[in-house]
């Protein structure tokens, strides 16, 4: 036999590992001297003690694997939480109720609302420790963090696992002889508003002042009345809408014209805006189309032009040059030669020029009639500008949104698709004021184009029709 170094068990020999404490012995056999517990008959057997068969008995095989087994379940119990002998705290008993705040499908939870009930806690350490442990409980607490997931766009009825780690956690149990066990706790979400379903664009509608294309976009809605609902929860329309062109973000400084695709998104601020109100937008964006309802527009180009408004201008500068020539005592007839019709490049737009701080589309419509000289007769040339020659706005004859039983709002809505079925076309218009003879004459056609025309292309293209070059 050997005798276990550790705790002074004999152990029989051709065991590994002592029975009693389970250390290992094999290797420190040379160093110990076989123990026989009975001499004597150690003595009356002699030599036979010696001879005895070598073969091993089936119960010191039998009694090794006991012993093993026994050794076995000896550490799994000592190291198991369901040994009554080990003290264990279930730390998910402490974990407080979490706070969850916002509305319902959006809400988040407090992480500032992630404790442990301290109180209860040292309680029940000082209950597992006993009063003569002299440890600082309070200290002991400090090593537990808690987290939760998820935390955010939380719906009432939602899961939450919140969760604790403890640092120095293997050093603290075995410090402390106890062993802390589910770190974790299932909660339900609750308390979050309910949100009201509401549609920020229900009578929005934008107004555009200025002429296309140099239109500036202003944000209205015929529904912000005092006491609606939409009053109530936005109060105005001024910073909840972003305006997009082309997917991209439409500056301050920049120009609207008849024709642009327009989105309105409502913006973070509006549905913050919402939310504390107890509403969420049903929809995020609109898309407008620029028309002529909208707003008046420049005549581009000639091709725009209507003959008929064409002629009523022809005929307007027709008289005024043969008013002038009349004051001049020349009875000549002036002769229509054709006229330039200029229109401004991308950056004339922006430049500083003959009305609202910009160039716009200008005419010159030619003239030339002859004066007696001495003896002889000449050929001069005159021009007539007409400037601001436009479309028209086209009135929007279908009725504004109002507060109506709901045959009434049938009825308006069939009003209003059937007048904006129609195929309107705004009617182009001039102010006579814009029609003016430009000052002096010209002997040449070449001076009048140099002067009027070809002085401007830095800020304008043109083209020449009827007969001009």
């Amino acid at each position: 036999m050997y005798k276990c170094k550790k705790c002074g068990n004999n152990v029989p020999e051709g065991n590994k590992f002592c029975g009693v404490c389970g250390t290992k012995v094999e290797d420190n056999r040379e160093n110990q001297r076989i123990i026989i517990e009975d001499y004597d008959d150690f003595e009356k057997r002699g030599k036979s003690f010696n001879q005895k068969n070598s073969k091993p008995k089936l119960w010191l095989i039998l009694g090794i694997a006991l012993a093993l087994i026994a050794i076995f379940i000896i550490i799994k119990v000592k190291n198991s939480d369901s040994n009554p002998m080990v003290k264990t705290i279930s730390i998910s008993d402490f974990i407080e109720e979490p706070i969850f705040e916002g509305n319902d499908e959006e809400g988040t939870l407090d992480q500032d609302s992630l404790k442990i009930n301290r109180d209860m806690l040292e309680d029940k350490l000082r209950e597992k420790l006993g009063e003569d442990k002299d440890i600082n409980v309070s200290e002991i607490i400090d090593n537990f963090t808690l987290s939760a997931d998820p935390i955010e766009k939380l719906t009432n009825g939602d899961t939450v696992t919140v969760m604790v780690e403890m640092r120095n956690k293997e050093n603290i149990q075995d410090h402390l002889g106890i062993r802390f066990t589910n770190p974790s706790r299932e909660f339900k979400v609750i308390g979050l508003k309910d949100l009201f379903s509401l549609d920020p664009f229900d009578g929005f509608k934008p107004k555009f002042t200025g002429i296309s294309p140099k239109l500036e976009i202003k944000i209205t809605n015929t529904k912000l009345k005092v006491g609606s609902k939409l009053e109530q929860a936005l109060g105005s329309a001024s910073g909840y809408y972003d305006v997009y062109r082309d997917g991209k973000l439409l500056n301050e400084d920049e120009d609207v014209k008849i024709g642009d695709k327009i989105t309105f998104k409502f913006n973070q601020d509006g549905i913050d805006r919402l939310h504390e109100n107890a509403y969420k937008p049903s929809v995020l964006e609109k898309e407008y189309k620029v028309t002529n309802k909208d707003a008046r527009a420049y005549i581009l180009s000639k091709e725009e032009l209507d003959t008929d408004f064409f002629n009523k201008i022809k005929d307007q500068a027709q008289s005024i040059v043969k008013s002038d020539l009349a004051s001049r005592n020349n009875s000549d007839n002036p002769n229509y030669e054709g006229f330039y019709f200029l229109m401004p490049k991308e950056s004339g737009w922006s430049s500083s020029g003959l009305f609202e701080n910009y160039n716009i589309p200008v005419m010159y419509l030619v003239y030339s009639y002859n004066v007696e000289k001495s003896d002889e007769t000449v050929k001069e040339y005159t021009a007539v500008e007409v400037i601001k020659f436009l479309e028209d706005k086209i009135e929007d004859n279908s009725l504004e949104d109002e507060e109506t039983d709901e045959n009434e709002t049938d009825e308006k809505e069939k009003i209003k698709s059937e007048v904006s079925s129609n195929d309107q076309k705004p009617e182009q218009i001039i102010d006579y004021e814009n029609i003016k003879k430009v000052y002096g004459s010209y002997k040449t056609l070449d001076e009048l184009k140099l002067d009027l025309v070809e002085s401007k292309l830095k800020d304008y293209s043109y083209e020449a029709y009827d007969g001009v070059k």
